[in-house]
């Protein structure tokens, strides 16, 4: 298999590359903000015990842990972007579900469409960021995009909080 990569030492901060590592801080900065929320949520709202909230959570883990070799295998034959934002879309839609929650069994099923689209979402914009870095800059680049993660990852919280 061939790496489809920007090997010709053009930039590495091209609008693509921006784009990508823009819309991965919007997503993880959305994830990032269930994290609180969600074991509030269960407990408050759906009165469950922890370790009920520990399975809600890991099941989100699992999915996405189980997929994520998937995701690569879909990602190289249907095209990274096509992934990608079919990852993004069923987020969106799972994360507004969740919303609509009366019962646990939902949440936990909401949980693992969660798993489903981080890795599709996360597995497709690797791909793409491993397409658009110049072969001799993929460990900066990498380092760059993965501020989108971090950072979202860590404001999420406190937004959601």
């Amino acid at each position: 298999m061939t790496v489809q990569n920007g090997s010709d030492g053009g930039p590495l901060l091209t609008l693509a590359f921006i784009t990508l590592t823009l819309s991965e801080l919007a997503y993880f900065t959305a994830l990032g903000l269930m994290i609180p929320v969600v074991p509030l949520f269960a407990t408050d709202s759906l009165a469950v015990g922890s370790a009920a909230v520990g399975v809600a959570i890991g099941a989100f883990s699992i999915t996405a842990l189980l997929l994520r070799p998937l995701a690569g295998w879909v990602a190289d034959r249907w095209g990274r972007r096509r992934l990608m934002v079919a990852g993004a879309l069923l987020f969106s839609a799972v994360i507004a579900a969740h919303l609509l929650v009366t019962q646990f069994w939902v949440l936990l099923g909401l949980r693992v469409l969660l798993g489903v689209a981080e890795a599709a979402f996360f597995v497709a914009g690797v791909a793409a960021l491993a397409d658009l870095a110049p072969a001799e800059r993929l460990g900066e680049a990498l380092s760059y995009n993965s501020l989108g993660l971090y950072l979202g990852i860590t404001a999420g919280p406190a937004l959601g909080d």
